[in-house]
């Protein structure tokens, strides 16, 4: 009996291989290891096709990668955690409705990613497509929690708040709204 034989990728691999980071940007320097990393990602993508294998792991992947694997036409093997898929479905309820949504997570982390794209693009996993991306922000801590609480019940400075969680809101976060 022939076996057919197939190379397995782990997306995994496919973003820790090229460093990408796509949240705390913080200095000239980061921002130019991140267009490395974009360009090194495009190239591992490149490399597949149909009869590879990419398994996607417990914690999700990113919108953006989910299209690019589909637009490939490589096989995957969906092993995401149903209770991540219900943290997804709910930040794609708030984005439909326009709520900002709250992460607690670490912003550079895989799974904070993918829940946060969840709010951006529209996710093939998931019906009911939304309109407009939604703004969310990422809290790492308590302390961060606090910040935030402190600027909903208008305590906290604007410029501060949002010198605090530069590269952990969605792009044009307001501060004042």
């Amino acid at each position: 009996m022939d076996v057919p034989k197939h190379e397995l990728t782990m997306t995994v691999l496919i973003e820790c291989d090229t460093g990408a980071q796509r949240c705390g940007v913080q200095s000239p320097q980061e921002a130019a290891d991140l267009a490395r990393a974009i360009d090194g990602y495009i190239g591992i993508l490149q490399e597949l096709g149909a009869e590879d294998v990419v398994l996607l792991p417990a914690f999700g992947v990113e919108t953006p990668l989910l299209d690019a694997l589909q637009a490939r036409g490589v096989q995957m093997v969906d092993a995401v955690c149903g209770e991540v898929m219900l943290v997804w479905r709910r930040v794609r309820e708030y984005a439909r409705e326009g709520y900002t949504t709250v992460i607690h997570g670490a912003p550079r982390h895989q799974e904070t990613r993918a829940t946060v794209s969840r709010a951006q693009h529209d996710d093939p996993f998931l019906r009911h497509a939304i309109e407009t991306p939604a703004a969310w922000i990422v809290v790492r801590d308590l302390a961060d929690a606090e910040r935030l609480a402190e600027h909903v019940v208008g305590a906290a400075d604007g410029a501060e708040f949002m010198a605090r969680f530069q590269g952990c809101t969605s792009p044009g976060f307001r501060a004042e709204s």
